[in-house]
């Protein structure tokens, strides 16, 4: 009589198996990779932020995120969706997302992309 292991492994045929367990390491991936996305783009305690609005709303949309989640207005930026902002309360990020921004991240990623006015010397 068969074990109970042999008689599993004549069920699940092993290519079909093979894919199944490729699928779940791939999500397991897709996960670590969203964690650490998540930590990174973190802003930074007492630096500013970038929230970003969905893409067919306006700047007026984003500011009221922001006038909302207790931050203040820094800037626009060439995307009317993202706006730049200085959080005022240690919550801002939490009621920002509660406000409807679909993504708050370190606004310094943003400025990164600028090359900044350089000065005589």
């Amino acid at each position: 009589m068969p074990s109970s292991v042999e008689i599993s492994a004549s069920i699940v045929p092993p290519r079909r198996a093979a894919t199944v367990s490729g699928r779940l390491v791939a999500a397991y991936a897709a996960f670590v990779l969203a964690i650490l996305g998540a930590i990174v783009l973190q802003p930074k305690t007492g630096g500013d932020a970038a929230v970003l609005v969905a893409p067919w709303s306006g700047p007026a949309r984003a500011a009221r995120v922001v006038a909302s989640a207790d931050g203040d207005v820094l800037s626009g930026t060439r995307w009317p969706f993202i706006i730049i902002a200085r959080p005022l309360s240690r919550h801002f990020v939490a009621d920002a997302y509660v406000q409807g921004a679909w993504l708050v991240f370190d606004a310094g990623l943003i400025a990164g992309c600028h090359p900044q006015a350089r000065t005589a010397q």
